[in-house]
């Protein structure tokens, strides 16, 4: 089973929001099954110590990519960032939510950072990769905040 899902969604996997929680996690679970990793968040620290644990344990090649995909520009630049990768997994995790409460008790920005991240990026980054996936035959988007 690790060999089918490493021919279909390997060699390189992208993985956002990889600094903590589930982006931590599914960064984790791709090492474990030999893919190698771009991960992405804000947190350049935490990528890095992510990235060199994989690398010693699973002996993986992870490159650590520091992006707030709130801007505009960051989906688009993680895309050519990775042009020359063999990319066949997109773990699109990287979100936010606001605590409940009145909507105008929330300011603008913030608002504007969360409809960026959590639907602008996934967006741009599925119409990003999927020409490069449909043209490899193979692989697989996972998107959601």
């Amino acid at each position: 089973m690790r060999a089918d899902f490493t021919e279909r969604y390997g060699p390189v996997a992208v993985v956002t929001g990889a600094s903590s929680g589930i982006g931590y996690a599914f960064a984790e679970e791709l090492a474990d099954r030999g893919l190698d990793l771009v991960v992405t968040a804000r947190r350049l620290d935490r990528l890095e110590e992510l990235a060199t644990r994989l690398t010693r344990q699973h002996g993986v090649k992870v490159m650590s990519r520091q992006a707030d995909l709130a801007d505009p520009v960051a989906p688009r630049q993680l895309v050519e960032f990775t042009a020359g990768m063999d990319v066949g997994l997109v773990i699109s995790n990287a979100g936010f939510g606001l605590r409940r409460g009145p909507h105008e008790a929330h300011d603008a920005a913030t608002l504007t950072a969360l409809l960026m991240l959590n639907c602008h990026a996934t967006s741009a980054l599925a119409h990003g990769f999927v020409p490069r996936l449909r043209a490899r035959g193979k692989g697989g988007i996972i998107g959601g905040a």
